[in-house]
């Protein structure tokens, strides 16, 4: 993933299945920020997250990248936060920013229920749920959009798809966004 350059990465419920020291250990290998604001992380066997990373464009634009997670039942040392409330608690973040996303491993169905809750919300990308959305929707004015996912072992049978979101500023308002799917070959 450092060699990818991430900008960043929300935790999800993998991560909680696998508290282990080697969890840890590659997540502590990360050169970019491990985002969750609903996870409360008390155990040594994970990294504690973020709840947020802000990152300014070369055009001098700051986008805020909200984290939100669901873990994989209960843990010890990992308390998974209603995801709602914690969002509201960061809803600041759109006053603070040029465009406020939210990083989500949390389902499409809850990816829906935070775009109808906070049209603040600029984009959400999600996961979990393994949805494919080919092209971002908007749902209450915010984009969503999620890549799907694979199996383990990657094949013609089993291809990649990498999500791509672009969001247009004009003076420092949205213009336009929109996102899609591509499929990644050989």
């Amino acid at each position: 993933m450092n060699e990818l350059g991430y900008d960043g990465l929300t935790l999800g419920n993998h991560e909680f299945d696998y508290v282990e020291y080697h969890t840890r250990n590659a997540l502590q290998e990360a050169d970019f920020p491990i985002l969750s604001a609903n996870v409360e992380v008390t155990t040594t066997h994970l990294p504690v997250p973020e709840s947020y990373v802000e990152f300014q464009t070369t055009t001098g634009r700051n986008i805020s990248v909200l984290g939100l997670s669901v873990t994989s039942g209960s843990k010890e040392g990992v308390r998974q936060l209603e995801i709602l409330e914690t969002a509201r608690q960061y809803m600041y973040l759109r006053d603070e920013s040029d465009v406020f996303v939210a990083l989500t491993h949390i389902g499409l169905e809850h990816d829906v229920s935070l775009a109808e809750e906070f049209p603040q919300i600029d984009v959400i990308i999600g996961g979990h749920s393994h949805h494919m959305i080919e092209e971002a929707v908007l749902v209450n004015g915010v984009l969503v959009a999620q890549a799907g996912g694979n199996q383990h072992v990657v094949s013609d049978a089993h291809p990649v798809y990498l999500g791509k979101v672009l969001v247009r500023l004009e003076n420092g308002r949205i213009a336009d966004k929109r996102g899609h799917v591509l499929f990644l070959s050989d």
